[in-house]
């Protein structure tokens, strides 16, 4: 019962932590623009993070080699697009 608990309050503390958003809605258009950057680049981090330190240390596991290569050549790919299309 106590695990229970545990994890249905740490569902409720990841759950509330997803409104943070709301802080922004009243915040100037020059404000947000100025932070948009950091906050955009904050969020792709935590992606990538997560990433590299769960996800693709498994998948190298299973898949090897060319696994490592599809990830490399994702990140190029994404990396140009960016440049050319923004």
């Amino acid at each position: 019962m106590a695990n229970l608990l545990i994890i249905l309050a740490a569902v409720s503390i990841v759950s509330l932590l997803s409104f943070t958003g709301i802080l922004f809605i009243g915040l100037k258009k020059a404000f947000l623009n100025r932070i948009l950057t950091a906050l955009i680049g904050f969020a792709s981090g935590s992606l990538i993070g997560s990433a590299f330190f769960h996800l693709i240390p498994e998948a190298l596991e299973d898949g090897g080699q060319t696994t490592f290569y599809f990830v490399i050549t994702g990140i190029m790919f994404f990396f140009i697009m960016e440049k050319f299309l923004y």
